[in-house]
């Protein structure tokens, strides 16, 4: 008995929908103060292993890697004096903006 005839689907056909949902939960940070972006890392941690082998696991890598990095600076951001965490969060936010909607585009 085949996959199609049984019901079920592909593996590989429901993958392509984790990267849509944990980029779309990045994208929904900018509006929650960035609690979906923590949303969306833990649920890259728990799918990634899951999607080994198919395309989606480069993008919970990459969801991983940026959500780490934001983490960082924003540390570095809320360390730094109040007249230069305009410097450290206005160009990160515009980097998560490109590194998102890259990552969304892809994803799609």
């Amino acid at each position: 008995m085949s996959l199609e005839q049984s019901g079920q689907q592909p593996a590989q056909a429901s993958s392509i929908n984790w990267p849509i949902v944990v980029w779309a939960l990045y994208i929904g940070a900018f509006v929650t103060l960035g609690v979906t972006m923590l949303a969306g890392a833990v649920l890259a941690y728990v799918k990634r292993p899951e999607l080994t082998g198919t395309p989606a696991e480069s993008h919970m890598t990459y969801a991983i890697w940026s959500f780490w990095i934001t983490v960082a600076v924003t540390v570095f951001g809320v360390a730094a004096p109040f007249d230069l965490s305009g410097i450290v969060f206005l160009p990160l936010m515009i980097w998560q903006l490109i590194r998102i909607f890259r990552g969304f585009l892809r994803a799609v």
